[in-house]
């Protein structure tokens, strides 16, 4: 709506009437005319009329307060409102004073008329109207400022952003300094910066602000030199920078904390941006790949690392940026002499590489190989079956003989055999011997089988294996076949049988059948062989003649058979 208010302020009645008939003569209603006596009457018209004042015409004596107050008072009340003073003669000085603390205009009370006063407020709305569009850009602006004096650091003026921001009212930050709204801590060196202030614009960087409720909050600050109410000043604007700050700080510790743990991790690791470019490059990747990071950094991988283009490492780095998927793979760089193993991630950035020196472990493997080569070479030559069970009697490993007899009683490969496989008549023996060796014993067996109508005998070997801290994790076994031995032993045991019933004939029978021969020579009469009785004699040495001849055919036929 339309400005038509006038509001005068004037504790004299006879003049306050004098210039209420002026301003009527000049074609103002007499309704949209308003009388204060007081500053506290001000107070209670401003909230409610405010927005409706085309001009205040003021005294600038008034009974509750000092002249010298008056105008900041009023101007405090109505700040986008055109103030003209009025003034008696003999305070000219003080009126000029209140012009450069931004009054439009002075009257004096003794030389008003229509012309005059229709002169000064028209110009008045004019010039206020100009520069409330200049006050405006602060007063209205949503980043927070304010102006306070160099002198004495006081609070000249503030906008609503900085009022919201810190939480004060307008009265109550007008009656502040700057050193107020800032910690204890830091006044020291805010005394030290402002002396190395240039005449202009000046970024005072980053401060601590302190708010009404005493938050403490991060602030960018940002100042110019001026001139304010005729002083020397300073604006500032005061951005709050609060969570960026912390947000940066909490991020910075993060960035520390990730940086500690990749500089601590004995794997190496380096990133790459899209262009190829190393960007984080750690210890361990210095100490395996002898680079120092300050040369490495921001160089073009395959450029620095020439022979990096060889092998699995442009490939696979390509996926991992092409197809957004980890890799995970072992490669030799021969220039370091070194075997990796690298496990590549995709990152928004480009791609992050953690690897390890796998060489001991590589030739270690190697060198396992070879002996496994040499020592399957040696098992599979021999015609022993040798074969290993862990604890729940499943098998480790066996040489050839083993799983071609297996294959062949099972008939399955050896790949697909679980002890399900065998019968429980079959297992049952080998699992008892099993559980023996599980406990630590050591121990021999022959094993008889006459199985297909051929018998055949082996001696088996039981061993445990037992881990660096000696618990039995498994059993070796061994199993010679031994048939022919066991035969030949069988053959000199049968020997030795009739050997003894040999012995047994000789000692007994032919030593009975001699003793009677013996016996019988001597009763032969050698001097009268017509003796009857030699007749009988020789009679009795043919039949023990014939007994003995028995004997000994018996005991040749043993013999023979022995032999046989």
């Amino acid at each position: 709506m339309d400005k038509r208010a006038i509001l005068i302020i004037e504790d004299d009645a006879v003049g306050a009437s004098l210039i209420r008939q002026l301003l009527i003569k000049i074609g103002h209603s007499a309704d949209d005319i308003f009388i204060a006596k007081s500053l506290a009457e001000v107070e209670r018209y401003a909230p409610a009329h405010k927005k409706e004042l085309l001009v205040v015409l003021t005294d600038l004596t008034l009974p509750d307060l000092p002249s010298q107050e008056t105008f900041s008072k009023v101007q405090a009340q109505f700040p986008y409102v055109p103030v003209i003073v009025l003034t008696g003669a003999a305070d000219i000085e003080i009126a000029i004073r209140t012009m450069e603390e931004g009054a439009e205009d002075y009257l004096i009370k003794g030389e008003l008329d229509p012309k005059s006063l229709a002169k000064a407020i028209r110009y008045a709305v004019i010039r206020k109207k100009k520069a409330n569009d200049y006050i405006r850009l602060v007063t209205e602006s949503p980043s927070p400022i304010y102006i306070y004096e160099e002198e004495t650091y006081r609070f000249l003026a503030v906008n609503n952003a900085a009022l919201f921001q810190y939480g004060y009212s307008r009265a109550e930050f007008l009656s502040m300094k700057v050193t107020g709204i800032r910690p204890q801590k830091d006044l020291n060196e805010f005394y030290q910066v402002i002396k190395t202030v240039s005449d202009e614009y000046f970024d005072f960087g980053r401060w601590q602000h302190i708010k009404k409720n005493g938050d403490v909050f991060y602030v960018h600050i940002y100042a110019h030199n001026t001139s304010f109410e005729g002083k020397k000043a300073r604006i500032v604007m005061a951005i709050d920078i609060d969570k960026k700050v912390k947000s940066e700080m909490a991020l910075l510790e993060k960035t520390t904390e990730i940086v500690n743990i990749l500089e601590s991790i004995t794997d190496a690791f380096f990133s790459l941006n899209k262009n190829w470019e190393v960007t984080y490059f750690n210890k361990a990747a210095e100490t395996i790949l002898e680079q120092k990071r300050e040369d490495v950094l921001g160089k073009n991988i395959w450029d620095y690392f020439k022979d990096s283009r060889k092998g699995k490492f442009l490939q696979e780095y390509e996926c991992v940026v092409n197809e957004k998927k980890s890799v995970h793979f072992e490669e030799y760089y021969a220039p370091k002499d070194v075997w990796v193993s690298v496990n590549a991630y995709p990152t928004p950035g480009g791609i992050a590489i953690y690897f390890i020196d796998i060489t001991e472990q590589k030739r270690t493997q190697e060198k396992l190989k070879r002996e496994e080569q040499n020592l399957r070479a040696v098992i599979n030559n021999t015609k022993d079956v040798i074969w290993s069970v862990d604890k729940d009697f499943q098998f480790l490993s066996a040489n050839n003989v083993f799983w071609e007899r297996v294959t062949k009683k099972v008939g399955k490969p050896k790949k697909a055999l679980t002890n399900e496989d065998f019968s429980p008549e079959m297992f049952e023996p080998w699992k008892a011997y099993y559980e023996r060796a599980i406990k630590g014993e050591a121990f021999k067996i022959v094993w008889h089988d006459d199985s297909g109508g051929k018998e055949s005998f082996e001696e088996v070997s039981f061993n445990p294996i037992t881990d660096e801290e000696n618990n039995v994790v498994g059993i070796s076994c061994f199993s010679r076949d031994i048939t022919s031995q066991h035969i030949h032993l069988r053959t000199i045991e049968k020997q030795n049988e009739q050997f003894v019933e040999i012995a047994r004939i000789q000692s007994h029978e032919v030593r009975n059948h001699v003793a009677s021969i013996m016996g019988l020579i001597p009763l032969f009469n050698r001097e009268n062989k017509a003796d009857p009785v030699n007749e009988q004699v020789l009679d009795m040495l043919e039949l023990a003649s014939q007994r003995l001849d028995a004997v000994i055919r018996k005991i040749t036929t043993l013999a023979t058979n022995s032999r046989a």
